[in-house]
């Protein structure tokens, strides 16, 4: 399942003379990076990071470059951020149909962002990529493995029915050392394909940036709902919320019909949503219908629900049946079942609101927890031991203030918000 390629900023006339401030300006036009230092000073950079943010912008691709980001903050990196390349829509689509032919005959997507030649000489060449396709892009970096001493990558979706659908991506892997996945069920099979070293490695979240606090905002917010979701229990809070009887806020257009997002506000919005919410609903990929098919029935945990402990609501929605789910999110209520019924959705949040300890406990445990274990500081410690490299001092820094926000937050157990029932 290859997704199509979304229009390219050089689609639209005279862009670089808009305004992407304001409201009237072309949508998809945001000042995103192309080269960018981290904290060292130019050429001092050990790490050498691939991003695909200037050439694939969906919704769902926030959370990776998130990651980056705070890479980008806690190391010495050097940003190698391609541009698409400009042209018509009728070259565009040229393009992708040539690409579809080339996949027929087995060969790899030749996607189309600007060719780079990479200078300097770097300890590790890291990427993240949200599908194995996408590894089609180092098609374009030249001499990166050589400059390189060694090349780690991140697969976030790769399931084992797909795996032998992208053999041609997962061959380019040989080029790297070490593969981390999100999935346990593909990687037998991953290694034989590649002939290298894959390992689970969970998603994670910014949890210090997500956490309410020591601030403590006033959670104003009901339920709160990202992504995916079920009906049943969409149905019921809509009528809810339009009785006037709990706030409910929802995407309320597909995400991805305009794929050109400007991730940081749109995390920084969510942050600020999940901080100011009393639930938030998470749900497993095998809840929705079209997902068993993919992951043949395996329950790998899905972003929202690290992202939403990370500010601290109650999760409720479905709770992943697997043993990752069990050790990553080893407290109590770390996500609560509900049912999915429009018609017991309102009991099941009345029952919930009628234990105020219960509530804040939980509350308290998801906080700690994120800003303990799940900041996205502790997956690249991972990443930097399988390359045989030490945290720089920002990385450090950053754990330590992870750990005394969590002190400071056991010490506030209780008192995380708003725990007063909502429903009238």
């Amino acid at each position: 399942m290859v997704p199509t390629e979304p229009s390219a900023p050089g689609d639209t006339p005279d862009t670089q003379t808009q305004s992407a401030g304001s409201y009237y300006s072309d949508p998809h036009v945001f000042p995103l990076v192309e080269e960018t230092p981290g904290p060292a000073h130019d050429g001092d950079a050990r790490v050498l990071l691939f991003s695909q943010r200037n050439v694939e912008r969906p919704v769902w691709h926030g959370g990776m470059y998130e990651f980056e980001d705070i890479i980008m903050s806690i190391d010495r990196v050097r940003m190698l951020a391609p541009k698409r390349r400009s042209g018509s829509r009728a070259l565009h689509l040229g393009r992708r149909l040539h690409s579809t032919a080339r996949e027929r005959f087995g060969l790899t997507r030749f996607l189309y962002s600007e060719p780079v030649r990479v200078d300097g000489q770097y300890d590790l060449f890291f990427a993240v990529f949200h599908f194995a396709w996408q590894l089609s892009y180092l098609h374009q970096l030249k001499e990166w493995r050589e400059r390189s001493k060694k090349a780690v990558c991140f697969i976030i979706e790769q399931w084992l029915t797909e795996v032998d659908d992208v053999a041609p991506y997962l061959e380019m892997l040989r080029s790297f050392d070490h593969v981390f996945v999100f999935s346990r069920w593909s990687i037998p099979r991953m290694q034989a394909l590649s002939g290298t070293n894959v390992e689970y490695m969970p998603i994670g979240n910014a949890a210090l940036e997500s956490s309410p606090y020591p601030e403590m905002p006033a959670r104003t917010i009901d339920v709160y709902s990202i992504g995916r979701r079920t009906s049943g229990a969409h149905e019921g809070l809509v009528r809810l919320m339009r009785a006037e009887r709990l706030s409910y806020v929802f995407d309320s257009i597909k995400a991805g019909k305009d794929p050109w997002v400007n991730h940081v506000e749109h995390r920084a919005l969510m942050r600020h949503m999940l901080k100011r919410s009393r639930y938030v609903l998470a749900y497993r990929h095998n809840d929705s219908p079209e997902f068993p098919a993919r992951t043949g029935g395996e329950e790998a945990i899905p972003s929202r629900y690290f992202e939403s402990i990370a500010g601290g609501p109650i999760v409720i929605g479905s709770v992943p049946q697997s043993d990752d789910f069990r050790t990553l999110f080893d407290w109590p209520d770390a996500a609560i079942a509900i049912p999915d019924s429009k018609d017991e959705i309102e009991a099941a949040i009345r029952a919930l609101d009628e234990q105020p300890d219960r509530i804040a406990r939980a509350r308290n445990l998801n906080v700690v927890n994120s800003l303990r274990r799940h900041d996205w500081v502790y997956r690249w410690r991972q990443v930097l031991q399988v390359a045989g490299l030490q945290e720089l001092p920002n990385a450090i820094e950053r754990m330590s203030a992870l750990t005394n926000m969590a002190s400071q937050a056991e010490q506030m157990n209780g008192a995380a918000g708003n725990l007063l029932p909502r429903l009238a």
